[in-house]
């Protein structure tokens, strides 16, 4: 790691750079930058913007070289915050993480060996704080994903900081999305109901859930929380621990993609044997209750949906990797 002023003429001028260089074990490929108003991609570049102890900080990352190192830099006024921006950002590029003993695992299964084989790198991306994962969530409940992203932007243009030197935006903390009128959200698309159920988890961001820790105890004792909060389900829980809290064997076993992409693949006859008896939960994280009848959320009615216990049973087969098994079969 090393650490520059930017000189004077570049549009960051005065900000301190930090910069690294991994290499990061294979099979790997920077994440996709989701069009939700805070993640940008130019060319090979991702970058977005974060706030460190009241700093704007700015964050990139690239790997010029396919086989090479993956480039990440921070800007901020100090080195102190850049740098521990930087670790973060290294945390959600998941650069460090090493997914080869699920490939082997998986790689002549008769499910998932194609798609793995397809596609050796994909892995759940991991949001840069806890917290964007769970607002996220709750605005993809029960709704098409790209409608979600749709109100996810919307969101980000209310309530987000706005970055002079870029123009990026950064995810909005849990008081300004607070501070914004529940009319203005809805105007958005998102129904009453889901707009109150954001209010309600922004409010316990608010009094200080934490979400950030990483002692199983205090992890389980924040899903309990959420859990008690009238329509937070098992689905909501297993997406925060998956994509906001890197925890690989949580499976959304619910999500309306799974549903669709496991419905399909038991049309076509590529899985079988799936028994319909519950064996359990269908996830880690604490349930409560349905979020939606599988049936109901296919409003198109083209796609033969599975059920969710049907995605339990097939991820299942993949534990302690049932969030990789997901993501792999929710992009099949």
């Amino acid at each position: 790691m090393r650490s520059l002023v930017v000189s004077s003429g570049d549009p960051l001028a005065g900000l301190v750079h930090v910069r690294e260089s991994v290499h990061p074990a294979w099979p790997y490929r920077l994440p996709w930058a989701p069009p939700d108003g805070v993640m940008r991609r130019r060319g090979g570049v991702i970058e977005r913007i974060v706030h460190e102890d009241g700093q704007l900080v700015l964050l990139r990352a690239a790997r010029p070289d396919p086989a090479g190192p993956v480039v990440m830099g921070s800007w901020a006024e100090t080195e102190a915050v850049a740098a521990r921006a930087l670790v973060q950002w290294r945390r959600s590029l998941a650069v460090d993480v090493d997914h080869r003993p699920f490939l082997e695992a998986v790689w002549n299964d008769p499910v998932l060996g194609p798609l793995v084989r397809r596609r050796p790198w994909l892995r759940p991306g991991v949001s840069y704080r806890p917290r964007e994962a769970l607002v996220a969530a709750v605005t993809e409940q029960l709704i098409e994903y790209v409608e979600a992203l749709r109100i996810q932007r919307g969101i980000v243009r209310l309530a987000g900081v706005q970055c002079e030197r870029t123009g990026l935006r950064d995810s909005p903390t849990p008081e300004a999305i607070l501070a914004v009128a529940p009319a203005q959200i809805e105007a958005l698309g998102l129904s009453p109901r889901r707009a109150a159920l954001l209010r309600e988890v922004c409010r316990l961001l608010v009094r200080g859930l934490d979400l950030d820790s990483a002692d199983a105890a205090v992890r389980e004792q924040s899903w309990r929380r959420l859990r008690a909060i009238p329509g937070l389900g098992a689905w909501t829980l297993s997406s925060l621990a998956l994509r906001g809290q890197g925890y690989v064997d949580a499976s959304p076993s619910g999500d309306l993609g799974l549903l669709k992409s496991v419905g399909r693949l038991i049309h076509e006859g590529v899985v079988t044997d799936l028994t319909p008896a519950h064996s359990g939960s269908y996830d880690h994280a604490p349930q409560h209750g349905r979020e939606a009848a599988p049936r109901e959320r296919d409003r198109l009615g083209r796609t033969p949906l599975a059920t969710e216990q049907q995605v339990h049973e097939l991820v299942s087969r993949y534990a302690p990797w049932r969030g990789y098994a997901a993501w792999h079969l929710f992009m099949a």
